[in-house]
């Protein structure tokens, strides 16, 4: 985990509260650190996502990389914001029409990045 990563989550306030209590500190022994999402994890993730999920394809102008690497910043390598930004995208993509895949554009992610930038 990186400094920055590390030092925000020690200021975190749900952190910090549980780490002053004793009932949490004894049932909780061992420290649990979760790693924040890299850029191929998240790209990874938006392929599976993009395929079974949300039976979209990305349009040949999109680059699966690039745009993990541009949406990494706005998860903040969060794992939990992937649902929400999961939600938008669907939201963005529309309805599907006779069963034909939904496609990711640069707009629909320009109009991802705006909602959840909110």
């Amino acid at each position: 985990m990186g400094q920055a990563k590390a030092t925000e989550l020690r200021n975190n306030r749900l952190v910090r509260l549980l780490a002053e209590n004793d009932e949490a500190c004894a049932a909780w022994t061992e420290r649990l650190e979760v790693a924040t999402l890299s850029v191929p994890e998240l790209a990874e993730v938006l392929g599976w996502l993009s395929l079974r999920n949300l039976r979209a394809s990305f349009a040949p102008d999109v680059n699966l990389q690039s745009t993990a690497t541009e949406l990494i910043q706005i998860v903040s390598g969060n794992w939990y914001h992937i649902a929400r930004l999961a939600d938008i995208l669907d939201e963005e993509l529309g309805s599907q029409r006779n069963g034909d895949k939904r496609v990711i554009t640069r707009q629909v992610l320009t109009r991802v990045k705006e909602r959840f930038s909110r």
